[in-house]
C-alpha cells in the first residue's frame, strides 16, 4: 500500500516510516500543512496525520482532506497516549481510526492490515450492490414521511375522511419502525459491536463510543417502539369514541420530538462509525438477514409504501 505521513516531529515521523518499510509499504512524508497540501495531489492508500501538522485547527483540515479526496486515503490521527481526548471530535469529522505513540511494528501492522480489508470491503459494498447502511438511511426517509404524515393529519382533524388516514398510517409506522427497520439495525449494531471490542476492548471502557452514544441509540428504539404502539392505541380509541384525538396529538408529538434527532443522530454520527467496522466477510451475513426479513415482509412492504403516497396525496404533501 502507498502511505502518507503527515508528522512534525522527526522521531516519530522516522520510527512508522522504518515501520511501514519493513512491511512492504511505499512511504512519503510531509512535515508541514503545505507539504502535507503537496503530498495529497498523489495518490494514497493510508494517511497518517499529527494533530500538530496544522498550527491553527487540525480539524478543519481533515475535514478538507476528506472533501478533497473522498474515502480513500484512510485516515489514521497520530496521538500521544495523554491526548486521547482528541480523538472523539476526529472520529466524528473524518478519521477513521487512531494509533497511540510512541508506535510499535504489532500496533500498525494490525492498524493497517485493518485498513486494508476496510478498503477492499468499501469496493465489495458496490461489487455485491448492497450496503446496509443505505438501505436504513432509505428507510429513515419512509420514517421521516410517515412522520410528517402524522404531523399534517393532527392539523387537520376537522376535517372529514382523516380517520382513514390516521389509521392507514399508524398501522404503516408499526410495521416499519417495529418489525423492519429497528430489526434489521438491531442485527448492524451486534456486527459492529463484535468487530469494534476486537480492536478496541470492551465498549464500556473505551471513549471511542461515548458520543456515538450506543447505550442512549438502544434506549431510543425502545421509546420509539412503544411510542409507535401508543400511537396505534390512542388512533383506535378515538376512532371507535372512546378516546380524544388530544391523546393521539400527545402521542405523536412525543413520536415526533424524538424520531427526527434520532435519525440525525445515526446518520451524522453512527453510521458513518459503523461503516468503518464493517468487513467484506461480514456483508454476506448481513444482507442474508436483511434479505429474509424484507422477504417475510414483502407484501406488507409494497402496501405500505402505497398507504404513505395515498395519505401524502390525501393530505396534499410533495414527497422527495
Amino acid at each position: 500500500m502507498k502511505c502518507l505521513i503527515a508528522e512534525r516531529k522527526r522521531t516519530s515521523r522516522s520510527l512508522l516510516t522504518k515501520i511501514l518499510k519493513s512491511m512492504g509499504h511505499g512511504v512519503d512524508s510531509a512535515v508541514d500543512e503545505e507539504e502535507l497540501l503537496d503530498e495529497l495531489k498523489k495518490d494514497h492508500d493510508n494517511l497518517f496525520i499529527s494533530p500538530s501538522i496544522s498550527k491553527e485547527n487540525s480539524i478543519e483540515l481533515i475535514q478538507d482532506i476528506r472533501r478533497l479526496k473522498g474515502e480513500i486515503p484512510y485516515i489514521f490521527l497520530t496521538v500521544p497516549e495523554d491526548k486521547k481526548e482528541r480523538l472523539i471530535p476526529a472520529l466524528e469529522n473524518g478519521v477513521d481510526d487512531f494509533m497511540v505513540k510512541p508506535f510499535d511494528r504489532d500496533q500498525v501492522k494490525t492498524r493497517v492490515d485493518r485498513a486494508e480489508r476496510i478498503i477492499k470491503g468499501r469496493e465489495t459494498f458496490e461489487e455485491i450492490d448492497f450496503d446496509p447502511v443505505f438501505e436504513l438511511g432509505e428507510e429513515h426517509k419512509l420514517l421521516e414521511r410517515i412522520a410528517n404524515v402524522f404531523q399534517v393529519i393532527v392539523s387537520k382533524t376537522k376535517e372529514k375522511g382523516n380517520e382513514r388516514t390516521l389509521n392507514w398510517i399508524a398501522d404503516s409506522s408499526f410495521l416499519l419502525d417495529t418489525k423492519i427497520h429497528h430489526e434489521k439495525e438491531n442485527f448492524l449494531m451486534m456486527n459492529f459491536l463484535e468487530n469494534a471490542i476486537k480492536v478496541h476492548g470492551e465498549v464500556s471502557k473505551s471513549k471511542l463510543f461515548n458520543r456515538a452514544s450506543l447505550k442512549s441509540v438502544d434506549e431510543e428504539h425502545d421509546e420509539l417502539e412503544q411510542l409507535v404502539e401508543n400511537i396505534q392505541v390512542s388512533v383506535g380509541n378515538y376512532l371507535d369514541g372512546s378516546g380524544q384525538i388530544e391523546l393521539v396529538k400527545d402521542n405523536i408529538d412525543s413520536y415526533s420530538a424524538l424520531v427526527y434527532p434520532h435519525i440525525d443522530r445515526e446518520e451524522r454520527f453512527l453510521f458513518p462509525l459503523i461503516k468503518k467496522y464493517l468487513y467484506q466477510e461480514d456483508l454476506s451475513e448481513l444482507k442474508g438477514r436483511f434479505d429474509t426479513i424484507n422477504e417475510e415482509k414483502s407484501e406488507e412492504l409494497d402496501k405500505l409504501h402505497k398507504q404513505i403516497k395515498a395519505a401524502e396525496d390525501v393530505l396534499g404533501i410533495k414527497s422527495e
